[in-house]
């Protein structure tokens, strides 16, 4: 399955919230040693890393094989800030083997369509404005 896609074979998909952040910023020190590293990213996914030191829940959509097809992270007070795969940003954890350990309740398929539209239709006009 191409990553992106919001349906496996047979189309059982899971959608559950998680709770990670918030994180910790980087000091000076650590910084400098991952500065290459940034460098050699596109500009999309430095903007996607910045924000993610602002998120402490994230809502996956986690395929029968136990994948993170899509994610979305939220600050602190509710507010969808970063989603993935999303253009060159391919997120935290859809590059895994399988979803983190201690994921929570469910989310409702409609609601997280929902969100998901809103950031990816917020993400799409950000792109066509800075052209």
């Amino acid at each position: 399955m191409q990553r992106g896609k919001t349906r496996t074979l047979d189309g059982k998909m899971r959608f559950v919230t998680f709770r990670c952040g918030p994180w910790r910023k980087l000091n000076r020190l650590e910084r400098l040693l991952t500065f290459p590293l940034r460098l050699l990213r596109s500009k999309e996914t430095r903007d996607y890393t910045a924000a993610l030191e602002q998120v402490v829940d994230w809502w996956f959509e986690i395929d029968e094989n136990g994948i993170v097809r899509r994610e979305i992270a939220f600050d602190a007070s509710g507010e969808a800030i970063a989603a993935a795969p999303l253009g060159d940003n391919w997120g935290v954890f859809g590059e895994l083997d399988e979803a983190p350990r201690g994921l929570g309740p469910e989310v409702d398929q409609a609601e997280f369509e929902a969100t998901w539209q809103r950031i990816h239709n917020h993400w799409r006009y950000a792109r066509v404005v800075k052209q």
